[in-house]
């Protein structure tokens, strides 16, 4: 036997009785109860913060990796300085400036690759596989040990 579901009339409640009287007093927007019984007041914190990133296998996607909440403004400047926006947009926007720095970066990278030797080549790529961001500059080798030190 199927399931029946009730497709009938929504549930209404008088906005003169005591129940829609007493949902009245906590509710700040108009709702099914009638007019709001409090004032709307803006407060600051608690605010989400959101950070912005390439999910795993999308390279080419930016969305909203990882979100926080800030309780005073000290959480929100560590956040801030964490690369954590208070809106999603903004937080997107910032992903597409840092991608453009990162894109910028390379290309000059690749531009001042023009004059260098082989040999200068293949030290640069022995590094660039040793770690999995943007090199901007190659460490020189230690003259003792000839070990480079790549963090």
């Amino acid at each position: 036997m199927a399931e029946q579901h009730y497709n009938g009339p929504a549930i209404q409640i008088n906005p003169a009785s005591g129940y829609a009287t007493e949902m009245r007093k906590w509710e700040s927007t108009f709702t099914q109860f009638g007019p709001p019984g409090r004032e709307w007041t803006y407060t600051e914190y608690p605010r989400a913060m959101f950070l912005a990133g390439h999910p795993p296998g999308s390279p080419g996607k930016i969305e909203i990796t990882d979100w926080r909440d800030a309780g005073n403004d000290h959480e929100r400047t560590a956040l801030e300085s964490a690369g954590y926006e208070a809106t999603q947009e903004m937080a997107i926007q910032r992903q597409i400036h840092r991608d453009r720095e990162m894109a910028q970066a390379a290309a000059e990278a690749n531009y001042a690759d023009r004059r260098m030797s082989e040999k200068a080549l293949a030290e640069k790529a022995e590094v660039e596989d040793a770690v999995a961001t943007h090199v901007a500059e190659v460490p020189r080798s230690n003259p003792k040990t000839g070990k480079r030190i790549v963090e």
